[in-house]
């Protein structure tokens, strides 16, 4: 999956543990989950993983307006991709038919 097609869409993006303390404590507001001024960053960061919204793609959206669902593979497996096995077998083609090299 190339990372364009993993960019996630506004509401289920969440603060990162280098987001500055006061992005955390608006991002917590925004979505009406109470918190303490006194909070240090670490609990702040745990009450934002205890709560985040579920993953949404952009491309997932897009496909959704269209009626198409989007398929996504696992990481580093090719074996379940269907176009890398094909990509194999016609190397392995070209392979058993090339004569001049050997």
């Amino acid at each position: 999956n190339v990372t364009w097609h993993n960019k996630l869409t506004k509401e289920s993006v969440i603060p990162k543990r280098a987001s500055p303390k006061g992005e955390i404590q608006q991002w917590l507001k925004d979505h009406k989950i109470n918190s303490s001024e006194k909070f240090i960053k670490a609990q702040l960061l745990e009450l934002v993983c205890a709560n985040c919204p579920p993953k949404e793609y952009i491309s997932d959206q897009i496909g959704k307006k269209y009626g198409i669902e989007i398929f996504r593979l696992p990481k580093l497996h090719c074996s379940l991709n269907p176009i890398e096995l094909s990509w194999n077998n016609r190397k392995q083609f070209v392979r058993d038919q090339n004569t001049t090299f050997r």
